[in-house]
């Protein structure tokens, strides 16, 4: 057996299980399915409506937490697959260390950017306020808080998905001369320019359309975005890739 191989079929089939999972998990919470959302009255005050986000955030903070694990644990896949490919396809060649280095970084940064935004809304929304006349700014500046790290994982998210990209297109170059297939190869380069198309609309296309004053659901195609990507192409290379590797070791043994 090839223990690199077997290794790093096991790390996809992890990586294609969490990021699915995962994503129909934020879908479903985040249209109000699996949890309520916040219930607030169209005559509430600003402190008001905040106290009843964080209350609704709470209520759904353990979903929250799983779907959090499991990103967490498909973007440590990312992170172990490029070391992983690169000894299974060439070590000596350039495209190789980078397709590593590229998903090493990614990896790193998926997974901060799920610990610190996970951790931060714990406390920004914890259930624990000044009795006194200052709860109005309080909740106010913990609101701040949170959009923050809301922001802070979206650019470190686009990070990720602009690294891995570039690591797609060496793995897409390597693979073709490797002759690993031209499915996972096709497969590779589709995910990278999915990639690359994700990071641009929410750091290009999303802020032009804004200061244009289109008027357009960002939220809902964001959301689109992501289950296309994350739900869907990315599961789906993964599985792929799964294969391949368990293939190649099988034409080994032949």
């Amino acid at each position: 057996m090839d223990p690199m191989r077997t290794s790093g079929a096991r790390w996809a089939w992890l990586l294609a299980a969490t990021f699915f999972v995962g994503t129909v998990m934020v879908v479903l919470v985040t249209q109000n399915i699996t949890v309520p959302g916040a219930n607030i009255a169209e005559d509430a005050t600003l402190p008001d409506a905040i106290f009843e986000d964080f209350r609704a955030a709470r209520e759904a903070f353990p979903q929250e937490m799983a779907y959090t694990l499991l990103f967490s644990l498909g973007f440590l896949a990312v992170a172990m697959l490029g070391p992983i490919l690169r000894g299974v396809m060439d070590r000596s060649d350039p495209r190789a260390t980078r397709m590593a280095v590229m998903f090493l970084v990614a990896g790193t940064i998926g997974i901060l950017s799920q610990v610190i935004y996970l951790g931060g809304k714990e406390v920004a929304t914890a259930p624990y306020y000044c009795d006194c006349d200052f709860l109005d700014p309080q909740l106010i500046s913990r609101m701040s808080v949170f959009e923050a790290l809301g922001g802070i994982q979206s650019w470190m998210t686009d990070a990720f998905t602009f690294l891995f990209a570039i690591g797609l297109f060496a793995a897409a170059s390597l693979a073709s001369a490797r002759g690993l297939g031209a499915g996972f190869v096709r497969a590779t380069s589709v995910l990278g320019f999915l990639g690359l198309a994700s990071a641009a609309w929410s750091r290009i296309a999303v802020p032009l359309l804004v200061n244009a004053e289109v008027h357009i659901d960002y939220y809902t195609i964001g959301l689109v975005v992501l289950g296309v990507v994350a739900g869907i192409a990315l599961p789906i290379w993964a599985v792929i890739l799964a294969r391949t590797l368990s293939q190649e070791h099988e034409t080994a043994i032949a």
